[in-house]
């Protein structure tokens, strides 16, 4: 229903004489297609370093697919970074995001309002391609990050050896990528 509405608000603002067209509707590449030059329009309109977060924050939000489809991933603010607060805010006015409340954590949440976004913005697309390996990793560092809190932070369920190695090459590479706790972990 969102994608939905997103597609009818578009072709509500691109009517003529009051009425919707079929010619408009094909123009904007039916609904998967409005979605996704939506993306690419305010994509351009970024000075470059508001691009170079908005793909951050695009990063944070997708859960790679391994040998399946990527999906859209709820983070916290913490996770996508404060500083990315006023981007956030523009691409949910653009219907792009969702932020919301998690109420049990108490924290508030952002995410990609539609997979179809993920799937049909070639640019995005590019993104997650180009990162995979890094996006594939720092998950499966998520879900140890997640069990060694589970578990009362015994030192224990810490990294050693080759996933320790793996890790710290990352951190030389990627550290601006990751946040505080993964960091710290």
């Amino acid at each position: 229903l969102p994608l939905l509405e997103f597609l009818l608000t578009e072709l509500w603002e691109r009517r003529r004489g009051g009425q919707l067209t079929h010619e408009a509707y094909e123009d904007m590449g039916g609904v998967r297609g409005a979605i996704a030059r939506r993306a690419e329009e305010l994509y351009g309109r970024l000075a470059s370093a508001e691009q170079e977060q908005m793909r951050k924050v695009f990063a944070q939000l997708v859960l790679p697919g391994e040998n399946t489809h990527d999906s859209r991933r709820r983070a916290t603010f913490d996770e996508v970074g404060e500083a990315a607060r006023s981007l956030v805010q523009q691409l949910a006015d653009a219907r792009l995001l969702v932020t919301g409340l998690d109420e049990a954590a108490g924290a508030e949440t952002v995410e990609v309002a539609h997979e179809a976004l993920i799937s049909n913005w070639d640019r995005l697309r590019g993104w997650l391609d180009e990162d995979r390996e890094f996006l594939l990793w720092r998950h499966r560092l998520r879900l140890a990050i997640t069990e060694w809190e589970r578990v009362g932070k015994d030192k224990g369920g810490l990294l050693r050896r080759a996933p320790l190695a793996e890790a710290e090459d990352w951190l030389a590479q990627r550290s601006s990528d990751l946040n505080q706790a993964e960091q710290g972990y």
